[in-house]
């Protein structure tokens, strides 16, 4: 298991036991998964509160300057973060579904 796994799977541990943690991250791909308040910096705060509905597009947008794209990796849903003038590439284009146009 890689290092970042297992920290992933220790906060979900210590979430489940109702712990109080504060994480500083960049990756955003697991913030839903351990973290029930978030709080958005980008010199400011722009957006602050239950994740659930702090962690929107919107509020993406704002503190990463970036454009929260839904994509299909393996048959599994995720989100990422890109500037709208790159297009996402993967390193293994078989692991993408491709929407038809």
């Amino acid at each position: 298991m890689k290092t970042e796994a297992k920290i992933i799977s220790l906060l979900r541990e210590l979430r489940a036991e109702g712990k109080t943690m504060l994480v500083s991250t960049h990756n955003l791909g697991s913030v839903t998964t351990f973290c029930d308040y978030t709080v958005m910096v980008k010199g400011t705060v722009p957006a602050s509160g239950p994740t659930d509905t702090t962690f929107t597009a919107e509020n993406l947008e704002l503190a990463f300057s970036g454009v929260l794209r839904h994509v299909t990796l393996n048959g599994s849903e995720e989100s990422i973060i890109t500037d709208d003038e790159r297009p996402f590439v993967a390193h293994r284009p078989s692991a993408v579904q491709r929407e038809e146009r």
